[in-house]
Formats: C-alpha cells, sequence, structure tokens
C-alpha cells in the first residue's frame, strides 16, 4: 500500500512547498511543487529529489505512474552514486527491475577520473552501464584533448569495461581504430585488453624499414600471484609477432618472469650490397631473406635455506640484430645463449657463493647468413667465492677471500680447450693512533688445457700443434696503502659542528707481477688476455671541506683538491738489461715513445690535479690537469659543469683536451681528443621543454690526425659529431615531443669503412588513458613518427 505523507513550509518572502512520499521502504523525495492528474493518476513533482536506495536523484520535473511504477525525470537531471555521477537531458526510472535510462548523458567514474558523454545511458546494475554513440577520457571535461568513441561500451565499475567498433580521437583526427577493445576500471589487477603501443618508423634505407608498428597486449589475471600479457605485434614491412610476458611470486620470498617473442618474418627485397649479409654470396644456401626471429628471457629468484638465495636466467636470441632491430639495444654482439646460476649463503663477517654460466656467443653482426656464425663457441664458466671477515687479532679485521673458476671453450673449428683460473685475496688493514695502513695480497693462477680442429678444407700445417702440453702461471698483485689525517672543525654561535677542513697524505705501493705470463708461440688462442704487469709508487694528497646542516644533518662537500704523482718503476726496468727490456718494454708495458707518459728509463709521471667545487646544492664543477714535469706544461685538461635550476631545468657542459695518445700504467688507452659536451635542458614554460645536446669533436680539424687512417677508411670533414634538438610539450592530457638527431655513423662498402651522417626526426605523441591492469600507473597510448632525412 502506499502511503502519501505531505508536509508544507512556508519560508518569507519565497514559499516553498515540500513533501515525503515514502513509495517503498527505501524511497524518499523531496519537492517544491506537487500536482496529481486524477485521469493518467500520474505523480508530478517540480525541483525533486530523490532517494532511492544507495542513489541520489534530483532534476527540474518528475512524472510518476504509479501502475507502471515508471519515473519521467526532465531537465538537469543527476544521478549520484557511491562512485559515479550520472547527468541528462531526460531520464526513465524502472522500478520494477531497478534499471534506468538517461539521454543526453554525461558519465563521470571518480575513483579512476574518467569521464564519459552519450546519445544515451543503460543503467544495468548499479555498477554496470550501457553507453551507447558516446565518448570516454581522463581529459577535465573543460580541456578534453582526447576521446575513446564507440557505438557501444559497457562500463562496470571497479571492473572492466569494453567497446564496439571503437576510434581514439585527438582533438577531432582519428588515430587509433579497434573493432573491439577492453580495459580494467578498477586499480587492482584485473584481465583486460591493454592499449596499444604504435610506433611508425621510416628511413631513407628502405631496408632497415620495418614502417608502422602496433602492438596489442591483452593482460590475464590468472590468480593473485601470477599474471600473463599476451601481446599482438603488427609490423607493417616483417609481418605478425607475438610477445608473451608470464609473471609469478608464488612463496613469498619468490619472483620471477618468462618473456619470449616470435616473429615469422615476410620481408623479402633486402638490399646486399647495402646490408652486412656476413660473405655477401648472393649464392650461398645458407642465407635466409625470410628467417624466423625469436627470443626468450627466463630469469626465477627464491629466498632458501640458511638464509640464502638463489637466481636462475637463460635467455637465447635468434641472431645478433633482433635486440637492437626490434628492441632498442645498443650491443655490438649479443649472446646466442646463456644460462647463468647464482646461489649465496650470507652470514655475519662473510658468505659463500657459488655461481655457473654457459654462454653461446656470436661472431658475426650478420642477421641473415648464417655461416657465419658456424664458429661460435661456448663458454661454461663454473665459479666458487668463499669470503670470510675474521676479527681479533691485534683488535684489526682480517679478511680473505677465496674463488675458484673453470672456463671451458667449445668452439666448432680452432682452438678449444679449458681454462681452470683460481684465486686468493687477504687483505688487514690496520689503525695505529692516527696510521692507517691497509695492506692486501692476491695471487692468480691459470692453467690452460687447448687442442686444435681444423675447419673442412684446411690444411693442416707443421707449424701447429694440435695438442699442445698444459701449461700457465700466477700473477702476484701487491697493495699497500699508508695514510692519515689532519682536520679541524668549525662551530657555530650554538657550538654546533658546522664544518670540516680535512687533510689526507696518501703513500700507495701497486705492483702487479707477472714473469712466465706468455702464451706459447705468443699466441693467446683466444682463450684469454694478457694482464699488463705493473708497478707504481703514488704519493697523493686529499684536501677535502665538509659542510653540515645542523637542522637537517645533511653532510655537502663544498670544496676538494687532490694531488697525485705517480712513480712508475717499471719504466726504470726497461733500461736495465736486454731480457728486462724485452720483458716490460715488448710484452707488458708500452715502451712507444709516442704512447708513454714520460720519457723511458723516467720513472716520473706527470702530475694529476684534480679539484672538484659544489659551492651549493644545484651547482658542481670539476677540473682535471695532467702537468708534464719535463715538457713544464699541461698536456691533458678535462673541465665538467653542471647546475640544476629552481624550476628543473639543468645545464651540463664536459670539455677534454689531451694532446697525444697515451697508455697508463696499467695498460689504459687514452686517446687524443679535443672535444666538447653539452647536455641542456630549458624550461620555457610549465608546460614546454626546451633540450639540447652535442658532442664537438675538433681533432676531426687536425689534417694529420684525418688523414692518419689508410685507404680501408673514409672519414667526414667534420667537427660535431653528436647533436639533438628536442622540444616537449606537456599538457594535463598529454605527452607531445619532437626530437631532431644528427650521428656519424659508419659501414663498410666494398671493403672500406666509411663515416656517414645520419640525420633523423622523431615525434612521439602519448596519451594517457586507463588504469593498467597491474594497477601501477595510468596506461599510454604511444604513438612515434621516426624520419630519417638522408
Amino acid at each position: 500500500m502506499i502511503v502519501l505523507r505531505i508536509r508544507i513550509l512556508f519560508l518569507v518572502p519565497f514559499l516553498f512547498l515540500f513533501a515525503n512520499l515514502a513509495f517503498s521502504d527505501n524511497i524518499l523525495i523531496e519537492h517544491d511543487y506537487y500536482k496529481y492528474d486524477k485521469e493518467k493518476k500520474i505523480h508530478s513533482y517540480g525541483h525533486p529529489r530523490l532517494k532511492l536506495g544507495s542513489s541520489t536523484i534530483s532534476g527540474n520535473w518528475l512524472d510518476y505512474d504509479k501502475q507502471k511504477e515508471m519515473m519521467l525525470f526532465q531537465g538537469n537531471i543527476s544521478v549520484h552514486l557511491p562512485k559515479v555521477l550520472l547527468t541528462g537531458d531526460q531520464a526513465e526510472f524502472n522500478l520494477k527491475n531497478s534499471t534506468s535510462v538517461l539521454y543526453n548523458a554525461t558519465i563521470y567514474d571518480q575513483t579512476n577520473n574518467t569521464f564519459g558523454e552519450a546519445e544515451k545511458i543503460e543503467q544495468v546494475t548499479p555498477e554496470k552501464f550501457i553507453i551507447h554513440k558516446g565518448s570516454l577520457t581522463t581529459c577535465e571535461p573543460g580541456s578534453k584533448v582526447w576521446e575513446l568513441r564507440g557505438r557501444r561500451m559497457v562500463y562496470m565499475v571497479d571492473n572492466f569495461a569494453y567497446s564496439v567498433n571503437t576510434t581514439v580521437h585527438f582533438y577531432t583526427l582519428p588515430v587509433f581504430y579497434s573493432p573491439y577493445l577492453s580495459w580494467p576500471t578498477k586499480k587492482d589487477r584485473s584481465t583486460g585488453l591493454l592499449f596499444p603501443e604504435i610506433v611508425q618508423q621510416s628511413s631513407s634505407d628502405d631496408t632497415k624499414n620495418y614502417g608502422t608498428r602496433i602492438k596489442i597486449p591483452y593482460f590475464i589475471a590468472l590468480d593473485k600471484d601470477h599474471d600473463l600479457t599476451v601481446t599482438a605485434d603488427l609490423i607493417l614491412k616483417r609481418g605478425i609477432g607475438i610477445d608473451l610476458d608470464y609473471q609469478y611470486a608464488f612463496l613469498p620470498g619468490m619472483q620471477g618472469y618468462f618473456q619470449a617473442w616470435y616473429l615469422d618474418e615476410s620481408r623479402e627485397d633486402r638490399d646486399l650490397d647495402e646490408e652486412n649479409l656476413g660473405s655477401l654470396d648472393k649464392e650461398n644456401d645458407k642465407f635466409d631473406l625470410r628467417p624466423e626471429r625469436k627470443k626468450y628471457v627466463f630469469k626465477h629468484k627464491q629466498n632458501i635455506f640458511l638464509g640464502g638465495q638463489v637466481v636462475f636466467t637463460q635467455l637465447e636470441n635468434s641472431d645478433n640484430e633482433i635486440n637492437r632491430e626490434y628492441f632498442g639495444s645498443t650491443e655490438t654482439l649479443d649472446s646466442q645463449f646463456k644460462q647463468t646460476l647464482d646461489v649465496t649463503f650470507p652470514w655475519r663477517g662473510g658468505s659463500l657463493s657459488f655461481s655457473y654460466q654457459t654462454e653461446n656467443e656470436f661472431l658475426q653482426s650478420s642477421i641473415y647468413d648464417v655461416s657465419t656464425d658456424e664458429d661460435t663457441h661456448l663458454n661454461k664458466r663454473p665459479e666458487i667465492a668463499l669470503n670470510q671477515l675474521f676479527t681479533g687479532i691485534a683488535g684489526t679485521p682480517l679478511s680473505l677471500k677465496l674463488t675458484g673458476i673453470w672456463t671451458e671453450y667449445e668452439r666448432t673449428y680452432g682452438w678449444n680447450g679449458t681454462v681452470k683460473k683460481g684465486s686468493t685475496k687477504i687483505s688487514y688493514p690496520l689503525f695505529i693512533d692516527f696510521l692507517n695502513i691497509k695492506p692486501s695480497i692476491n695471487r692468480d693462477y691459470y692453467r690452460y688445457t687447448i687442442n686444435y680442429k681444423y675447419e673442412p678444407g684446411e690444411e693442416e700445417s707443421i707449424d701447429v700443434d694440435e695438442f699442445p702440453d698444459d701449461f700457465g702461471w700466477f700473477i702476484d698483485t701487491k697493495n699497500v696503502e699508508l695514510s692519515f689525517e689532519v682536520f679541524k672543525y668549525f662551530y657555530n654561535q650554538d657550538n654546533q659542528k658546522t664544518g670540516k677542513l680535512s687533510f689526507v697524505p696518501k703513500f700507495i705501493y701497486e705492483e702487479v707481477e707477472d714473469f712466465e705470463q706468455v702464451f706459447p708461440d705468443e699466441d693467446d688462442f683466444g682463450l684469454g688476455d694478457v694482464v699488463t704487469s705493473q708497478k707504481t709508487h703514488t704519493y697523493r694528497l686529499e684536501t677535502t671541506y665538509l659542510v653540515k646542516n645542523p637542522v637537517t644533518n645533511k653532510v655537502r662537500k663544498v670544496f676538494q683538491l687532490n694531488l697525485t704523482q705517480i712513480y712508475d718503476l717499471n719504466s726504470e726496468l726497461c733500461l736495465a738489461e736486454d731480457g728486462v727490456t724485452e720483458k716490460y718494454c715488448v710484452y707488458n708495458h708500452p715502451a712507444d715513445s709516442e704512447t708513454a707518459e714520460a720519457e723511458i728509463g723516467d720513472p716520473k709521471l706527470p702530475l694529476r690535479i684534480e679539484m672538484i667545487v659544489s659551492p651549493t646544492d644545484k651547482f658542481s664543477g670539476s677540473l682535471f690537469y695532467r702537468y708534464h714535469h719535463e715538457e713544464k706544461r699541461i698536456v691533458e685538461t678535462r673541465i665538467s659543469l653542471s647546475t640544476t635550476f629552481t624550476n628543473g631545468g639543468r645545464f651540463l657542459l664536459s670539455y677534454i683536451n689531451n694532446e697525444k695518445k697515451y697508455f697508463a700504467p696499467d695498460g689504459t688507452e687514452n686517446a687524443v681528443a679535443q672535444s666538447y659536451k653539452i647536455n641542456n635542458l630549458f624550461k620555457l614554460s610549465n608546460n614546454l621543454d626546451l633540450e639540447i645536446s652535442g658532442k664537438w669533436d675538433q681533432t676531426n680539424n687536425n689534417p694529420e690526425y684525418r688523414y692518419a687512417h689508410n685507404s680501408d677508411y673514409k672519414s667526414l670533414n667534420r667537427q660535431l659529431e653528436e647533436f639533438s634538438l628536442g622540444i616537449t610539450y606537456k599538457h594535463k592530457c598529454y605527452n607531445f615531443s619532437a626530437v631532431y638527431s644528427e650521428d656519424i655513423k659508419t659501414k663498410e662498402l666494398e671493403g672500406v669503412t666509411t663515416e656517414h651522417l645520419e640525420q633523423k626526426i622523431f615525434f612521439t605523441l602519448t596519451i594517457p588513458f586507463m588504469p593498467k591492469s597491474n594497477g601501477s600507473s595510468l596506461g599510454n597510448l604511444p604513438y612515434t613518427q621516426e624520419y630519417q632525412l638522408n
């Protein structure tokens, strides 16, 4: 039975009429005007406000048909739900099945900040809505830049949504179409179709241009502890690829993932004169111009007993170009197969670890000629390391480290063998009053077992010993450091320490002793690198000034000046006698006067002066000099300046001027250089960034340097080696960037390495879309357009 209760309230100077009408136990209406049509049995209300369950509905007018249990709202309608707000010009509410329809309507999901407009919105349940001929966006209604449009969208609050015949519009321009699109509408992980990634690549080298690439990922929340993402990788000029990404964490302390990618290339029009396809033998039946490209990576990490941890990794690539061509890698030579296992047991003062690595390496960068990688080799490296810190001996710590490595080289042809390496390191730092003494001794043991296998058709030679005797050596590394500190504290008026000036003189002796490291017949068999012998005295003075904020207790280095004088004792031995001269000057010590830091026989190397200043948190600078005593001048200069601004901008500048190539005592090569580098970010406004970076190499101005290469190398007469100019606009609802870049690249044509200028323009549009299914952040619609100008 329906009961009508009317209460009249007079307010002066206005008259408002309010009534409470209970249609059921959970319906309540407030209004300022009421009339009843006896013929049609229609209750009409002016400016009604209806409480219907958890919903609050208001509008300009309400007609209630008691017999049909239908409500018709008109004008400025708003429906407030716990998580959703609906508005419309007209609305029909069916009290029998608890459904409603709004016309010329909007919907707002406050949890996901999603706003929609539609010709008609049906509310099927309190959480499910059907949007007809409508649009959705995460932009604010007043600054709607992009929107997703569909003929029919089903939106379920805190669950997922899907759309049929969907287009994404950027302003009024459609940029993407999909017959079906699905996405999650909750912050937690949820199964659904994630938004695609679009990349457009254009290059003057048509053989390297794969055109438009669209990645469409579908996320499957298998359970709370594992999920799977399946991505369709549509590459216009290559084919259709598939990407699988599986992640799991079944137990506390366990996590892992498996990622696999496959593409059956369909492109055949390759230019074999331009591309590096190995031997370039077009008649070679091992050329496959429609190869299968595939890769996978598996990693598992888990905590185990005794506080230990095990990490297992395995990866495999079908070719050496796959990661550079499709995944943005910069590696020159990838691994064909790699497997690693690391087990560690830590304890107080030490640890025990075991690692095993197997790696099959590509030898060539060719993609399509599989014959170039016939001579791949497999490296197996089991390793055991034991670390233990002993304390209590004369009140000082004793550190002991033991390692053992066995490496097997399994090559198809050429030198095969096994390298066994052991290492022992002992350090015993002492702190006696003001004097610090840090000695350490390390011995590396090497043992080689090798054999040689001829290639098919290769002539046997009497100069090649297929099974030479085992051989090996050991290398001793000795190091001792003596130092002490003289310092002075500075205080403020409250007697708090605010500054510290310290002077630390150091004496360092380093020696790498190796009198037996010589391969038979001066051949390293491709199994290892020769270690440079070293014997140096180093005198170093470190001057440092630190400041401390007494409120935050933050310490900052304001100034540091380091003076380092190295004496290369091996240089003296080069003049001692012929035998020693041959050993140190030919095998291990750079005796060439053009690459030695000082004259042979003079152990005193150029003085190294390093200064670092940082007067504020926003600015730092460094200066490095090498002062040559004999020439009485500075032979190398390095300058670096960096600063950041309060608005987020930055400025970085570095300069290096090294007049001649030289080798440091440890064998490190330092090339001739006179170059500048800059990397600057200018915040033109809150939304607009301008970034400029470049590298200028002035050694290219030197004709002697430019023409030092032989006829097999052709260089460009150009100082600017790298340059990039980019502008980024950050809107509330999207990011847009345009980048112009120049870079000098090399390629080999008819046996001649030739430099050429590569120019590119990148346009990237990133649209923040609906929540990602893993709940970490908003998803993106990235669109990248690349043009290569040359």
